[in-house]
């Protein structure tokens, strides 16, 4: 792979062919005689290219189901596979204030997203309204999808690709060389924490579809392991522990890839219907664990987590409002969250929770500031 070529150098495309055979082959080199990759890229997939070959291109996921990267054909005889990707939007305006201001809704006075859509941000057009366009992001910094104005009199906020623009350099340059567009990819870092019992395998198989939606292929995701293992408990509790002691499942251990289950807060039980009792000093343990990790390997953008794991968020919130100083991380995203490890103000930084209606933690939700 030439990794001095932006994968946006090459254009955005979106896969059309291979609807019959749930998508088109992709194999691991661009010979047409290398190996398949098992798994199709799916038609309606959007990619980036990163090199055109003789007909041959490789990609990287942007959104939608298949191989992270290989090679694909553009077109199969006389029947394109891949066509460049329609409603491209590229952001020009809010250079002097950081970005361009995105809103929850159509409307211009619904609410305001905490974070600027970054100026030369690529978007994919979803709805347009009255001058206000509906987007998801493909490449870019600031908020993933979300309403932005058009422009104001005599101002363009966004312009519009059309579909020759968004190949700028899929033919070689003279020389053999691909020329750029002059966008360098600013990554989306993502902290991803797995509850309990789980491991970082496993919350890559829960958060599969959230990386698809957001076509945040162009992100680097982080998923750690827990501290401690985790064995089931011979006990009888009630349906929201149940969650934390019964055996895993054999699908549930297929997924996993066998790796030991692990976890970041041990509860142990004494008795069938007592309260378990949580090791603190262990929990707190791993509380450090992953402010070293936002310390050492940060900064991040974004933490994920599931289940017991925004506890270990809330807490370092908590210690950082005390120690008066701010998270260096712009959003959380908790689903399932329990109780918090001890009471707590109000959260510093944009938050979403994200709890099921039949979860047996859904009854925790009103508790959270």
């Amino acid at each position: 792979m030439p990794g001095s070529v932006s994968p946006f150098a090459c254009g955005i495309w979106e896969v059309t062919g291979g609807a019959e055979k749930g998508g088109i082959l992709v194999r691991s080199e661009r010979l047409t005689s290398s190996p398949a990759i098992a798994q199709r890229l799916e038609t309606g997939a959007v990619v980036g290219a990163v090199d055109v070959q003789a007909g041959r291109l490789l990609y990287e996921l942007l959104q939608g189901q298949g191989p992270d990267t290989g090679w694909v054909s553009i077109q199969l005889q006389d029947r394109p596979l891949l066509q460049p990707l329609a409603d491209v939007w590229q952001v020009t305006g809010g250079r002097e204030r950081g970005g361009i201001i995105v809103r929850e809704g159509q409307e211009t006075t619904s609410p305001q997203m905490p974070e600027r859509l970054a100026p030369g941000s690529l978007i994919r057009g979803l709805e347009l309204q009255e001058q206000r366009l509906r987007y998801i992001q493909l490449r870019g910094t600031g908020p993933v999808a979300g309403w932005v104005s058009l422009g104001s009199p005599g101002k363009e906020f966004v312009v519009k690709l059309d579909r020759q623009e968004t190949l700028s350099s899929s033919v070689p340059a003279p020389g053999g060389g691909s020329s750029s567009t002059g966008l360098e990819p600013q990554k989306l870092r993502i902290l991803a924490i797995h509850g309990a019992p789980a491991n970082g395998t496993f919350m890559k198989f829960q958060t599969a579809q959230l990386r698809a939606m957001l076509g945040i292929r162009i992100a680097d995701w982080v998923f750690p392991d827990g501290l401690f293992p985790w064995e089931p408990g011979e006990i009888k509790t009630t349906p929201d522990l149940e969650t934390y002691t019964r055996r895993r499942t054999e699908m549930e251990a297929r997924i996993a890839n066998g790796k030991p289950w692990k976890v970041w807060i041990p509860l142990s039980f004494s008795e069938e219907g007592s309260a378990p009792v949580t090791d603190m000093d262990r929990a707190m343990q791993s509380v450090r664990h992953v402010r070293e990790m936002l310390d050492t390997q940060g900064p991040f953008d974004v933490i994920v987590t599931f289940s017991q794991a925004a506890c270990l968020v809330i807490e370092i919130m908590e210690q950082l409002r005390i120690e008066q100083r701010q998270p260096q991380w712009k959003l959380n995203v908790f689903f399932n969250a329990p109780p918090p490890i001890r009471d707590s103000g109000p959260f510093s930084l944009r938050t979403v929770m994200a709890f099921g209606l039949e979860d047996p933690w859904y009854y925790v939700k009103p508790i959270f500031p």
